[in-house]
């Protein structure tokens, strides 16, 4: 009867280790897709801080392509002021080709 408890206990813990195992491969698993999903975040991180740099930067060159475009306004506004022939000007502009 010793003998049979043995087997028994045997067997037991033959189960409690395997399950032990699948649990230990479970764990390695979830470990290693933590590290890739933390990985992939800071990349998106990366990415979206470098996208912000390329909007700034666009912004920049667009209010300084804003303010240029009102300067050379004001500068046409004027020169069509002091000739007097703003007329004569928007004629000669739509009889133009390009």
């Amino acid at each position: 009867i010793p003998a049979l408890y043995r087997e028994r206990n045997f067997k037991n813990l033959v189960k409690a280790t395997s399950a032990t195992q699948k649990q230990i491969n479970l764990v390695k698993l979830h470990e290693q897709s933590k590290k890739n999903l933390e990985e992939e975040i800071q990349n998106y991180k990366n990415e979206a801080q470098k996208q912000r740099k390329i909007i700034y930067q666009l912004e920049k060159e667009r209010d300084c392509f804003i303010n240029e475009t009102s300067e050379l306004k004001q500068k046409v506004g004027t020169a069509f002021c002091a000739s007097g022939s703003f007329l004569s000007y928007s004629q000669n502009c739509k009889d133009a080709k390009y």
